[in-house]
């Protein structure tokens, strides 16, 4: 930024000014009863000397000179847009980093400043000033970036505007460079305790950024709302077809207001939207279980080694339980509660078969023993032809196989892996993965689960 000329920040600040005058114009001759071209060339006149390059420096140099007997926070995270009555420390965070593959405020190539203040007064036009010429585009930056580098065209601009131009770019340079050295927080901020190691945990105290929401909030207006989108959306209401554009748009978007009817109280950014703020979706992602476990042609149970694998985490922990020769209380409360979450997963895994494999895939060549497709496939029952099948699944009867069965290969299990213990898994221990299967299984009846209906 240090290679920026004079006549580039003048001609920036002369483009923004333009664009700023355009926009006030279109909002106040949509309220001209009679919009003819004269009364808005007329509205046009009236309007434009406030947005001349000289008087836009002069009302720069009046707020500078304002808010340096003020408390003023320029910031890209701000502690105001976690709650509007915070007074605590905002952040400025305007270092680049390598893609990382998150999404954050450093992803923004030209991230805006934002500002706040303790001083209502400040907000009706004093931060605009400041914040609207610090987010100039200039280049490939924008200008409080030239601020920050000590470019001389932005000294010689502020020594043009008056004996107090020198005096008020120290401030700004300041402003641009505090970091807050206390940090501290107040009863209305937020915390979160992050896991750092083994039963440690670090607290975070979470700022809001503001320049990182609004560059996301102006990105989506001008996909929604841009002229050209109107135009589009315009089209589709005629007949002609032949000359529809395509448009873009963002669905599944919700909006939070901070501030209330007092928008401006939590920052620049803030009033500049209105207060509105996007929210994206936050949602976990959708998985097909399709293919996490189906069921082999050649399979002849769904209590095979690839069930063993997707239940291996609850497996472990049973294992090193039963390694344990103590028969305390703790002890087999654990084995109840491990064998439960391992008794949910199996339920799980077979309803996401049931869920997502089309009715009567059972019968096309597969190995599958009956009594384990009258469990699994329940939509055969419903199919033409297969009255034998939903005779033979309402007997029920196959609930009874199911139990045992994952009663056997449980124990199965535990044979293989305690193989000095082999004989001590006998008819008892068998009974008890019987009855904890058929609590489930009752269990889910009562719940309207399909898994065993």
């Amino acid at each position: 930024m240090d290679s920026i000329t004079g006549h580039q920040i003048r001609l920036a600040i002369g483009d923004f000014l333009a664009a700023e005058l355009e926009t006030t114009l279109k909002k106040e001759t949509a309220q001209l009863k009679n919009k003819t071209e004269s009364a808005v060339e007329n509205k046009r006149q009236k309007l434009a000397p406030r947005y001349e390059t000289g008087f836009f420096l002069t009302q720069l140099n009046a707020s500078l000179e304002f808010m340096r007997a003020q408390k003023l926070n320029l910031a890209t995270h701000t502690a105001k847009g976690i709650h509007s009555a915070l007074q605590t420390d905002n952040v400025i965070l305007l270092a680049k980093e390598e893609n990382s593959g998150i999404v954050s405020s450093r992803t923004v190539q030209r991230l805006c400043i934002d500002a706040t203040s303790n001083n209502t007064g400040s907000h009706s036009g004093h931060l605009k000033n400041i914040v609207d010429f610090l987010n100039v585009p200039v280049a490939e930056g924008r200008i409080y970036q030239a601020v920050l580098s000590n470019n001389p065209a932005i000294r010689d601009l502020f020594s043009a505007m008056g004996e107090n131009g020198e005096e008020n770019l120290l401030f700004l340079v300041r402003c641009l460079q505090v970091q807050p050295v206390n940090l501290s927080t107040g009863e209305r901020s937020k915390q979160l305790l992050f896991p750092a190691e083994a039963d440690a945990y670090v607290c975070l105290i979470p700022l809001y950024p503001s320049s990182l929401v609004n560059h996301v909030f102006h990105t989506i207006h001008g996909i929604r709302y841009s002229d050209d989108a109107r135009l589009a959306k315009q089209q589709r209401q005629k007949d002609d077809a032949t000359a529809q554009k395509s448009y873009s748009t963002v669905h599944d978007l919700a909006v939070i207001n901070l501030g209330g009817a007092n928008s401006q109280n939590v920052s620049r950014l803030n009033n500049q939207q209105s207060g509105r703020n996007f929210l994206l979706p936050s949602l976990p992602p959708v998985f097909n279980q399709q293919h996490a476990f189906q069921i082999g042609p050649s399979d002849q149970s769904f209590f095979n080694k690839k069930l063993r694998y997707l239940c291996r985490a609850p497996l472990q922990k049973l294992f090193a339980l039963v390694a344990d020769d103590t028969n305390t209380f703790f002890v087999r409360e654990s084995r109840k509660t491990i064998i439960n979450t391992m008794l949910d997963q199996v339920l799980w895994l077979a309803a996401s078969i049931q869920g997502n494999s089309p009715p009567g895939w059972s019968k096309k060549g597969h190995a599958l023993h009956y009594k384990e497709c009258l469990w699994l496939d329940p939509g055969r029952a419903e199919l033409e032809g297969e009255e034998d099948f939903a005779e033979d699944r309402e007997q029920k009867d196959w609930r009874g196989y199911v139990a045992t069965r994952l009663a056997n290969w449980l124990n199965a299990l535990l044979k293989k892996e305690f193989e000095h213990m082999r004989y001590d898994f006998g008819d008892a221990v068998q009974k008890e993965w019987r009855s904890s299967m058929e609590e489930v299984i009752q269990k889910s009846r009562r719940e309207g689960r399909e898994v065993f209906v």
